[in-house]
């Protein structure tokens, strides 16, 4: 082989290397995904009323796969802690079978559903703020409405907030499920209206 080969080949080589040491993404560093697919209670009997829920929307920087944490007015992207799924439906779909459970019917729609089911009631919102920041503190920020079969506001707008605190402030893990734990209390406040509403 030619010296000046030689030099080109181990030249390329070391490049290569060298950026693969450069690499965000290395086989050492595994990407972790969490979901917010917590078993809940039952759903209730049939006898409830009709809901649909949705469109619920998020903030355009949830609007990523990575967890985020705040750290003050900055967000930090944790780039191997990465939602299973978009988050806008994991969200959605976890206040649906949330407020199912809570206003105790079956007979609850996640927003579009096929076919456009015939309703007593559709909640629509918006959050405003679902997060942990650096100390562990979670929150949650949220404003829906309540509206019937026509598309009328009968409720509303409400709006919700709640938060928590994580004993391990580094355990992404468990800032999913508290995440989760959150939108079930959106969910039980969000079931109150919708209760009182069908016995008022």
């Amino acid at each position: 082989m030619q010296p000046r080969q030689t030099y080109y080949r181990s030249a390329a080589l070391g490049l290569i290397l060298l950026l693969t040491a450069c690499s965000p993404l290395r086989p050492s560093d595994p990407v972790r995904f969490y979901d917010l697919n917590t078993v809940l209670g039952s759903p209730g009997d049939s006898g409830g009323p009709t809901l649909l829920i949705g469109p619920f929307e998020l903030p355009e920087y949830l609007k990523r796969p990575q967890l985020v944490v705040r750290q003050g007015n900055r967000l930090e992207l944790r780039e191997f802690d990465r939602w299973a799924e978009p988050l806008d439906e994991a969200v959605l779909r976890r206040l649906t079978t949330g407020i199912g459970a809570a206003a105790s019917t079956n007979r609850v729609h996640q927003f579009p559903e096929v076919g456009s089911p015939d309703y007593a009631f559709r909640i629509t919102g918006r959050i405003l703020r679902l997060e942990s920041n650096a100390a562990g503190e979670t929150s949650l920020q949220a404003r829906w409405r309540l509206l019937d079969d026509r598309g009328k506001t009968i409720g509303g707008p409400f709006s919700t907030r709640h938060s928590g605190q994580l004993n391990n402030q580094g355990d992404m893990g468990a800032m999913a499920a508290e995440l989760g734990r959150l939108l079930d209390l959106l969910s039980a406040d969000i079931a109150a209206v919708v209760t009182a509403q069908t016995t008022h």
